[in-house]
């Protein structure tokens, strides 16, 4: 059923796997209208979507992205004179620690309008661990009246910064299903071809996975993305014929292909909020291996009916191998139900996490009427 009010959402940029959830909010409500605090971040190639179902429009205003921090930080003055003009009847704000984001919580406290903080971040990708910023971050999370978070992790990290498990709705992150959904069986014959699909940085665990292949025989590894790290994982690979690089792919549709022609993913970061990849490969039907540093692990790979995929201590080189060496002996024995597992991933799509954020839209609303 339609919500008769007004939407905004605040947030960074344009990702292209949260349009879809955007359309279906649209969808949901009045009218949604997302101001952008970039048209996009230095570390990215995305571009703004050409048409949507909802109005989106990027903020003038000053933007630094922080590498060591892997985030943006935003100034975008004309935030205030927007809100201003659209009147939203609820706001649903990307992040908390720019300028622009704490205008906005200002705006809203001002004008009485429900806030709700979208949240992913968990204990596990932390940079940061300083009392006073964990100090500074519960004060702030009192002037929201809801959360929708990305996962469990996200979810536990709120209620241990102080917020009543009641304001939080536990919500899936997720990607275009209809894209990467793909049921069919994998492996018959010959080496087991692993997946690393992701930025060439550090913090993706890049090196640190081709470092386990060196003791890996029967199996290949083809790598996607792009980074930093580009020259010195294509000098290391130029020796390891069971390595490939692929390169950077043009769409979600491309990628989707790929994911069709391998048969597990690696995840090995050393911090992920959340590790969209996850949702991508297990909607193709691929079994994961992640670290345990990547949040989607716990809610996708763990708590899957089916075999999906293991978790692995991040730290260790053995536990990488002994997983990647399990993923190949299981798929020789038959005992990996490809369909089963795209079948479990496509349960969180854009429609449920757009119903959660509803929910959390109007559990904000009663807590600002009763404020």
């Amino acid at each position: 059923m339609k919500e008769n009010m007004r939407v905004v959402i605040v947030t960074n940029i344009a990702s292209p796997y949260r349009i879809p959830t955007w359309g279906e909010v649209a969808k949901r409500v009045e009218r949604l209208t997302v101001l952008l605090c970039n048209e996009m971040d230095s570390n990215r190639i995305w571009k703004l979507p050409e048409s949507t179902e909802f109005e989106i429009k990027v903020l003038k205003g000053k933007s630094i992205y922080l590498n060591k921090f892997d985030t943006g930080f935003y100034l975008n003055r004309s935030i205030l004179s927007d809100l201003i003009r659209l009147k939203p009847e609820a706001i649903v704000l990307g992040g908390y620690e720019s300028p622009t984001y704490l205008m906005t919580i200002i705006y809203a406290r001002l004008t009485k309008t429900p806030l709700i903080l979208w949240w992913g971040s968990h204990a596990l990708s932390q940079h940061i661990r300083n009392p006073l910023f964990s100090f500074i971050k519960q004060k702030i999370f009192r002037y929201f009246d809801a959360f929708v978070t990305y996962g469990s992790l996200a979810s536990e990290s709120l209620a241990q910064n102080g917020v009543s498990r009641g304001k939080i709705v536990t919500s899936v992150n997720t990607v275009n299903t209809s894209i990467f959904f793909n049921d069919g069986s994998r492996h018959k014959s010959g080496a087991i071809r692993f997946l690393f699909v992701g930025q060439l940085i550090d913090r993706k665990g890049i090196l640190d996975l081709v470092d386990a292949f060196k003791d890996i025989e029967n199996a290949e590894l083809y790598i996607i993305g792009h980074g930093e790290l580009e020259l010195q994982v294509n000098r290391l690979i130029s020796k390891m014929p069971n390595i490939h690089y692929i390169g950077k792919t043009g769409s979600e549709s491309t990628l989707a292909e790929y994911y069709r022609k391998f048969d597990c993913l690696v995840v090995p970061s050393k911090r992920e909020v959340w590790g969209l990849v996850v949702n991508e490969a297990m909607l193709s039907g691929l079994p994961v291996i992640a670290s345990d540093r990547v949040g989607a692990a716990y809610d996708l790979v763990l708590r899957a009916p089916t075999f999906a995929g293991l978790i692995y201590e991040h730290s260790s080189k053995d536990s990488l191998i002994n997983s990647i060496e399990l993923v190949k002996n299981l798929y020789r024995e038959g005992k990996i139900a490809n369909s089963e597992i795209a079948e479990w991933a496509s349960r969180f799509s854009p429609e449920g996490y757009a119903e959660d954020i509803i929910r959390a839209i109007n559990i904000a609303k009663n807590h600002d009427a009763k404020s």
